[in-house]
């Protein structure tokens, strides 16, 4: 049997990879911040052992594990929503624990350390980088993801541990109110809100939340060292197509004024950007569709408000 760290294992994705490893025959140690932390959703998992760490304490996990693991993977973060993400403080505390969670994987004795990165590190790169760009303070979380993913990776290869990158697309899904957009959306959707958004003509990928942790799991036992894997799936289609959809099975007559917001984000062109058929190579296929997602989503939303 192997061990593996998570940290930030009872968050949104954290749970679901502790389920999905655990199902799989893994001991999991699952690194959770302190013991006022909800652990609900962990706790009475076979095969699971639940770890308090601060992250800014990270690096005092070898004192905290005595048992040697094989597999890192780093999911702690502060702030991945909300006006903490310009904190820059706040995603400084984010860089810094992740570089010392590298140095404490190797004294633990892992052969391989895997970084959740972001989508939006990808925006980071393609703007700020510009001449004449005047990055807003929303950028501090996706230049940390950025600076994350390469500083961890170095680090990792000065330590002779292998690292893997996951690259998350846009993940949504059901087990905890999770304030990311399409859950946001849905939520406004059944409400009846009326939405104004930009043109959404820009491609967008939406991952249910459990195929999230199965690809993540994958990378991480299959994937080959110091490579990037996109987490999610292998086309991406324009935003204005998934709004349309949720809001057909959601409700029908919600009001929905495309274009009334101007957008001012990047066009990612997917497909130059990364490998999205490299996971489907290993073996990875999603099992939870678009509109099956969305009426998962919509069950617990509306059962959460009876």
């Amino acid at each position: 049997m192997k061990r593996i760290i998570i940290t930030g294992a009872n968050g949104f994705i954290g749970r679901w990879l502790v389920k999905s490893f655990a199902s799989d025959g893994y001991e999991v140690i699952a690194v959770v911040r302190n013991k006022s932390s909800d652990v609900s959703a962990i706790e009475n998992i076979s095969g699971v052992k639940i770890c308090y760490c601060e992250l800014n304490n990270i690096e005092m996990l070898p004192e905290i594990i005595s048992e040697k693991c094989d597999l890192f993977l780093h999911f702690a973060w502060k702030a991945t929503v909300g006006a903490d993400l310009s904190n820059f403080d706040v995603q400084t505390e984010n860089y810094s624990a992740a570089c010392a969670a590298v140095k404490a994987a190797k004294k633990i004795g892992c052969q391989r350390f895997v970084t959740a990165n972001s989508i939006k590190s990808y925006e980071a790169k393609e703007y700020v980088l510009n001449d004449k760009a005047v990055p807003s303070p929303a950028y501090c979380y996706s230049i940390t993801k950025l600076m994350v993913s390469m500083m961890t990776k170095t680090l990792a290869a000065s330590l002779g541990i292998e690292h893997i990158d996951a690259v998350i697309s846009n993940c949504y899904g059901t087990g905890k109110s999770a304030p990311f957009f399409m859950n946001r959306l849905a939520r406004s959707i059944i409400n009846n809100e009326h939405l104004k958004l930009t043109t959404c003509e820009q491609l967008y990928d939406f991952i249910f939340v459990s195929d999230v942790a199965e690809a993540v799991k994958i990378a991480a036992i299959k994937g080959e060292p110091f490579c990037m894997y996109y987490i999610g799936n292998e086309e991406q289609y324009p935003l204005k197509q998934f709004v349309l959809e949720a809001a057909e099975i959601l409700n029908p007559d919600v009001k929905i004024d495309f274009g009334a917001v101007p957008f001012n984000g990047i066009y990612y062109n997917y497909h130059s950007l990364f490998d999205t058929y490299k996971l489907s190579k290993l073996g990875f296929q999603p099992k939870v569709s678009f509109r099956e997602g969305i009426k998962m989503l919509a069950d617990e939303i509306r059962g959460s408000k009876k």
